[in-house]
């Protein structure tokens, strides 16, 4: 994979931080989610690509980070727990939300539920 997308990738990840922002500023709480796994997502794609790793059109990009965590920086490394702990849940989170017209949770009971979620 071309070295060229690394900025690509970080400028979507940006991108969808501000949209992310946004989403809350507006009460949007599972945009808000949504949007920042797309950050997350972009954003570990241009460290694997940074590191020569490839990867499938793929959101999880998690197993590829632990199968290849020797090629990463010790920095990343020694955070990768961390990082899995953080995206796996706002993956989950992701998925609530896309599909969240098929329940009743509002805007404000999906913020009440992440929030509680996040105090465990």
């Amino acid at each position: 994979m071309s070295l060229c997308l690394i900025p690509k990738k970080v400028a979507d990840a940006g991108r969808w931080y501000k949209l992310a922002e946004s989403a809350v500023d507006a009460g949007l709480y599972d945009k808000a989610l949504y949007s920042l796994e797309m950050c997350m997502a972009s954003a570990l794609k241009a460290l694997l690509i940074a590191h020569g790793i490839e990867f499938p059109k793929t959101h999880n990009m998690m197993p590829l980070l632990m199968l290849n965590k020797e090629r990463l920086p010790q920095k990343v490394t020694g955070e990768l727990d961390a990082i899995n702990d953080v995206f796996t849940s706002l993956v989950e989170y992701r998925n609530a939300a896309g599909y969240r017209a098929e329940s009743a949770l509002t805007d404000p009971e999906f913020r009440k539920k992440v929030d509680k979620d996040m105090e465990k």
